[in-house]
């Protein structure tokens, strides 16, 4: 296998740690697929509301996290 293929298959880190770092990675993997997922449906949640709506504001930024996007113990989501 040619390096560059080598080192976009390295296991030692997640995708989302590869695309944090500036290193290649999987645009479709699951993690990343449910955070994409997460912002949209927080954008589309804030776009309806008034910018003087803070409370509303609040409750759609308390959103669930996508199961696949939740770390291990982490119940609010993905961290860093």
């Amino acid at each position: 296998m040619p390096p560059s293929l080598r080192e976009y298959h390295d296991v030692s880190m997640t995708q989302r740690e590869r695309m944090l770092v500036g290193k290649a990675y999987d645009s479709r993997d699951p993690e990343l697929l449910a955070l994409a997922q997460r912002a949209r449906a927080l954008r589309t949640a804030l776009a309806g509301l008034p910018a003087a709506d803070v409370e509303g504001r609040a409750d759609a930024n308390s959103l669930p996290w996508p199961a696949s996007a939740r770390t291990a113990g982490s119940a609010r989501g993905p961290t860093a």
